[in-house]
């Protein structure tokens, strides 16, 4: 049950995360993109900090690892930076075909990171993967574009994010990275936005922006709960489904249609994080059949999982 609940959260989550994105393109003509990384962290702050008055649980956000939770921000505003850079400049659907490298990164760094062991079959399939963003990428047909490599920059950010939130989960919680992370963020932004410039929004934008990052900041928790409940391996192939949703939205809104190539090397990359879940699967089944009885305690109760 706990992986079928981080499965589906997972779903929430690469939706809501696609709506918020769908706002970033719609308004990255008008605004520079530090100034709605900064709306966005002003209302997703809101979001965590409402969240935890409501429940009365100001203590949980206590910390010994503020350093970790600092330099994960970090991390994840370039990120931020690379993919909202590739959402203004590429049609959506293709800027995310080339996010999708973000579960192959997330499952190469389970190794070091993690110490998860991971057999040939899926060293195989993250290969296989990485040639398909080379089919995207297309190079020596002179359409390499720098906004291609700020989706990719987004990739690895995410995938070194959520090694650091696996890593930081067993003493951390999930209000205490939204809240540290946007208090982060909205430093970095608003020094940004005084040095680099500002331009005046209008009401219909702001409600936008506010709009987009409450519905990133709800994404945020759920990707976290996603995490907790299943492998990385499981749940990060389920960032496929943004396509679905970007390429609906490119389509109806700016009319953009992925072509011919950007479609063989989404579905190359796809192909290999959905193999990669199959050798997960099949791995913990496997697991689990040569595991012997335990015969001298009982067993733990279902809402427990043993460390």
């Amino acid at each position: 049950m706990a992986i079928a609940a981080g499965i589906g959260l997972s779903l929430v989550a690469f939706a809501l995360y696609t709506s918020n994105d769908i706002v970033v393109k719609w308004v990255s003509g008008t605004y520079p993109l530090h100034q709605i990384l900064f709306f966005n962290t002003v209302t997703g702050l809101g979001v965590f900090l409402a969240a935890v008055a409501v429940r009365r649980d100001f203590i949980n956000l206590r910390t010994r690892r503020l350093g970790l939770h600092i330099l994960r921000s970090l991390i994840g505003l370039c990120g931020g930076f690379g993919a909202y850079y590739a959402y203004k400049n590429l049609p959506l659907a293709d800027a995310y075909a080339l996010i999708f490298a973000a579960p192959l990164f997330v499952t190469a760094l389970s190794v070091p990171v993690l110490q998860e062991q991971v057999g040939w079959r899926r060293w195989s399939a993250v290969l296989v993967g990485f040639v398909g963003v080379v089919v995207m990428l297309r190079p020596g047909a002179g359409v390499l574009e720098v906004a291609a490599f700020g989706a990719l920059l987004g990739a690895l950010a995410h995938a070194i994010s959520v090694m650091m939130i696996r890593r930081l989960g067993q003493t951390e919680s999930s209000y205490s990275y939204g809240v540290y992370g946007n208090v982060t963020n909205l430093c970095v932004t608003a020094v940004l936005c005084l040095t680099l410039g500002w331009v005046e929004p209008k009401l219909e934008d702001l409600v936008l922006l506010g709009g987009g990052g409450v519905l990133a900041a709800i994404g945020f928790l759920c990707v976290i709960a996603a995490y907790r409940r299943a492998p990385a391996a499981v749940v990060a192939p389920f960032h496929y489904t943004q396509i679905i949703w970007g390429t609906l939205a490119g389509y109806l809104i700016w009319h953009h249609v992925p072509d011919r190539i950007t479609l063989i090397g989404a579905g190359i990359v796809a192909s290999s994080g959905l193999y990669i879940l199959h050798r997960e699967v099949v791995r913990r089944r496997e697991k689990v059949a040569v595991q012997p009885p335990e015969t001298t305690a009982p067993s733990a109760p279902p809402n427990e999982r043993k460390v």
